[in-house]
């Protein structure tokens, strides 16, 4: 079991490196290659055959759905790209549902809080020593990323180490997310204070990413997921995170001089201009574009060069792209994976609870952003719906094994 352990550590490190500094590299396919290699030989270690589950079944119907419409996009080198990466993450998510060794996703969990704390802190030392971080940005970032992160930061955006205040606000988002499920966990004190610490600071790096979408959905991702584990005795620490999660934003907002958290809630609650940031216009467009091409679509991608932008709301794209049809197999899919995470949830599983937080963030941001349209957001999600799908079919007894 020692050789399996490490190859699971490897993968879940491969895995972990890709969801949160894939964005570095120029070409991120030798990452999806290597992980795709270590896990099928995790899985063929123990296995004679791969199975796939219905879940499995129905994102592989995703996934042609997008790739058929490439045929028709009016951007197809795009196009195709998308459905070549969402397919290699059907792949790993496939390898991930068969893999016996459940302790990769441990690992993976571990690794992810510090790659993620490593943006949580990139973020508030660029506030603090710009020139210093900003120099970093320069020889870490890719060319137009370095320059994209340097127009940010100077019109009121904090993009931390990456190139968009989006990615680094969903990194951050996630770190969140994970290091609140350790509270139920950490039974010692000084575990459980240096957890509530992280959090604190991390929701200020929240904050000063401006994205207010990633501060609502982050929030009552965490509420949702834990109201559906809740019961009677961990309910007084339910309240208890709750409460402090809230508190804390709000003192942070009160005692903070600076313009930028200002600024975010000012943004919430509205200043007299359009608080949808032009997006309420590109949703009309998308909806209008639909009802000419209601049963195919416009095809896949084909809102960028289109539009001049992607559709911030995953639901709409997908409508407006790939057709009615599509649309409602896309609705299945998400269901049929809530199912499992929610039938799976009422047992005490840490790892379910941190996929039911992904699974929730990643739906709600999407009505606001381009979660299905950046590969470290869904490559995660993949990542997920593959344990989860583990899980289902028989993980759990391997698990107790």
């Amino acid at each position: 079991m020692k050789k399996i352990s490490i190859i699971s550590f490897i993968f879940a490190f491969v895995m972990s490196f890709f969801v949160f500094f894939g964005y570095l590299t120029y070409n991120s396919y030798p990452i999806l290659y290597l992980a795709i290699a270590i896990g099928l030989i995790m899985v063929l270690k123990y296995k004679k055959r791969i199975r796939i589950s219905l879940n499995n079944i129905l994102w592989i119907f995703i996934g042609l759905v997008l790739f058929l419409g490439c045929i028709y996009s009016n951007a197809q080198n795009n196009a195709f790209n998308f459905s070549l990466s969402f397919f290699l993450m059907l792949v790993l998510s496939i390898i991930c549902t068969n893999i016996n060794d459940n302790r990769w996703f441990n690992y993976f969990v571990k690794i992810s809080v510090v790659f993620g704390l490593i943006h949580v802190f990139g973020t508030l030392l660029y506030q603090a020593y710009p020139y210093t971080l900003d120099s970093i940005c320069r020889k870490i970032l890719k060319p137009g990323d370095y320059v994209m992160n340097a127009f940010l930061w100077k019109n009121g955006g904090n993009p931390g180490i990456t190139g968009q205040t989006g990615i680094n606000g969903w990194f951050i988002s996630i770190t969140i997310g994970l290091l609140c499920n350790y509270l139920f966990e950490n039974k010692k004190r000084f575990l459980k204070i240096l957890t509530f610490v992280l959090i604190l600071l991390s929701i200020v790096a929240l904050i000063l990413t401006s994205k207010r979408s990633f501060i609502l959905f982050s929030a009552l991702s965490i509420v949702l997921t834990y109201i559906m584990n809740n019961n009677d005795e961990k309910h007084g620490k339910f309240k208890r995170i709750i409460l402090f999660l809230i508190i804390s934003f709000f003192l942070i907002l009160i005692i903070s001089n600076n313009s930028q958290l200002i600024n975010v809630f000012d943004r919430f609650v509205g200043d007299g201009t359009d608080i949808s940031s032009g997006r309420y216009s590109l949703y009309q467009k998308m909806f209008d574009i639909f009802v000419q091409n209601p049963i195919l679509g416009i095809g896949t991608m084909s809102v960028l060069p289109l539009l001049g932008n992607l559709g911030h709301n995953i639901y709409l794209q997908v409508l407006c792209e790939n057709g009615l049809f599509s649309f409602i197999l896309f609705i299945v899919a998400i269901s049929h994976s809530y199912r499992i995470i929610k039938k799976n949830n009422l047992k005490s599983n840490i790892n379910m609870k941190i996929c039911s937080y992904i699974f929730l963030l990643f739906f709600l941001y999407g009505f606001t952003g381009n979660p299905l349209y950046t590969i470290q957001e869904y490559g995660l999600l993949m990542l997920v719906i593959g344990f989860i799908n583990h899980f289902e079919y028989g993980g759990e007894k391997i698990e107790k094994k």
